[in-house]
């Protein structure tokens, strides 16, 4: 009789054993990865909603490259602000030569190595007949100053936004052939920090050629949503020793032999730095929805099977670990 009491008391170690590897291993169903709950976004007044006594929003900068009238506007008409009761509004006309730049730009600390997400609202018109406009003639971009100092010149690499051309006075028209009212458009993008802890961000409108036609830029809701994970870091591939094909055979002829010119060996490319690149404009209104928030409470990769298996295996235990010792009380 004396083994029944061993092997209870075994059962009971073995349950408590599981039951201290599942406690030790952290069991449970969700964690938050680290960077997620360091989310952030650097720019500061990016719905515009706060100006001061001047035309351009506080925290933001102005710039333009002369040759034409200028103008910043804090915009309050509520069909060209998209949330809020302001946008940014910068406006260019009388132009005197081509390529007339005008921009606004904030520069704000980052993470170096790390990804930010890129979202902004943005909308072009002008005062151009319908049959007239998206011809070229005007566009908007945005790039970055990766040494922080504010500088136009600086930028290496200015990104596209695809924007339609629309009427500048919107639902003011009498014309049915225009829109009912003026939309804006999303723009979105991706910021590699690489070595940078202090980026300036450039967005610019662009009169391309000279025209008596006003154009207006307005933007909304700019966000640089960071820091994500940097991308991987490219596997440097091996050189291949080179070869050579074998020496054809020429056959003897009146005409002169020909001289084999050797191929030169390629030369190897420089692995290009990551740009930013720019999402579709036509994304559904809801797309900046989709963003990671601070603090997610994800998933861990634990199977729900695993969890089932646990339970049954320590009940099990349990319901051994009684019987055993009600068997050992009867026998006394």
């Amino acid at each position: 009789m004396a083994t029944k009491p061993k092997k209870v008391l075994l059962t009971l170690v073995l349950a408590l054993l599981i039951l201290s590897a599942f406690v030790i291993s952290g069991f449970t169903l969700t964690a938050s990865p680290p960077f997620l709950q360091n989310l952030t976004n650097p720019i500061l007044n990016g719905d515009f909603e706060q100006n001061p006594t001047s035309s351009v929003a506080t925290y933001w900068q102005p710039y333009d490259n002369g040759q034409a009238h200028f103008g910043w506007y804090d915009e309050e008409w509520p069909e060209a602000v998209h949330s809020g009761q302001h946008s940014q509004l910068l406006e260019i006309f009388q132009v005197q030569a081509p390529e007339r730049v005008i921009g606004i730009h904030q520069t704000v600390n980052v993470v170096p190595g790390m990804v930010y997400s890129l979202t902004m609202f943005a909308m072009m018109r002008t005062d151009a007949p319908i049959e007239l406009r998206n011809k070229g003639q005007y566009s908007m971009d945005w790039g970055v100053d990766y040494s922080g100092q504010g500088k136009y010149h600086l930028v290496q690499t200015w990104v596209p936004m695809t924007l339609t051309e629309q009427l500048r006075i919107g639902s003011n028209t009498v014309s049915n052939d225009e829109p009912p009212r003026l939309v804006f458009e999303l723009i979105t993008g991706t910021i590699y920090t690489a070595n940078s802890s202090r980026i300036t961000l450039f967005i610019r409108g662009v009169q391309h050629e000279v025209t008596g036609t006003e154009v207006n830029f307005n933007i909304d809701d700019v966000s640089l949503l960071g820091p994500y994970p940097p991308p991987p870091t490219p596997t440097a591939t091996p050189t291949a020793s080179p070869t050579f094909p074998p020496l054809p055979t020429f056959t003897p002829t009146s005409t002169p032999t020909p001289t084999l010119t050797a191929t030169p060996l390629p030369t190897p490319m420089a692995v290009a730095p990551p740009l930013p690149i720019t999402g579709d404009p036509a994304a559904p209104a809801n797309e900046q929805n989709n963003l990671p928030t601070a603090g997610a409470i994800l998933p861990k990769d634990i199977p729900i099977s695993a969890i089932i298996l646990g339970g049954v295996v320590l009940a099990g235990l349990g319901a051994s670990a009684i019987r055993g010792l009600w068997r050992h009380r009867s026998g006394r």
